[in-house]
């Protein structure tokens, strides 16, 4: 028997009160906690921006440049979604393969999602199998959260700036 649709439930300026209450510092399920987490922009904040066509879709920009002892540094502003994380990723990779050291700065990411992880998890495995390492500077709280859910904060370092983010790799 087929599962009836489910209907559409109108997104609100606030995250549903079991999310406030573990945001507050209360209890609930992790998972359901990490779901709504992602989704609740602040009041007045889009995760997604309106096209031409009427469609609405995330927006990454990157820059990046490589320091003179060779570190791959990314600079990100935007969203990483699953329409994003293609460029996030290709961005992240250099001459078709991912560079042995690189810093993330995430000052200016207002949003990431699994595939934001993906891409991470897949650049800090290659780093390591090089001998290298992936840093992250500047992470937003938002981010930082997620980070923290699914582990990520204590296996890749993570630096409250770029400079404190290269200094450490120069130090190492």
């Amino acid at each position: 028997m087929p599962c009836p649709p489910i209907a559409p439930q109108p997104l609100t300026s606030a995250p549903p009160e079991p999310v406030q209450a573990a945001l507050a510092g209360g209890t609930v399920d992790i998972a359901r906690r990490h779901a709504f987490a992602w989704w609740w922009p602040r009041s007045g904040e889009s995760r997604l921006r309106r096209t031409g066509d009427g469609m609405r879709q995330a927006h990454l920009a990157v820059t990046e440049h490589t320091t003179a002892d060779g570190v791959h540094v990314l600079a990100l502003a935007g969203e990483i979604d699953h329409t994003t994380a293609d460029t996030f990723r290709q961005a992240l990779t250099a001459d078709d393969k991912f560079p042995r050291h690189a810093v993330v700065d995430f000052r200016d990411v207002i949003f990431m999602d699994s595939s934001g992880i993906n891409v991470l998890v897949a650049a800090n495995n290659a780093a390591h199998a090089k001998g290298g390492s992936l840093r992250l500077a500047h992470t937003p709280a938002r981010v930082l959260d997620l980070l923290h859910v699914v582990g990520l904060a204590d296996i890749i370092p993570l630096y409250p700036t770029l400079n404190d983010a290269l200094a450490a790799q120069n130090a190492a």
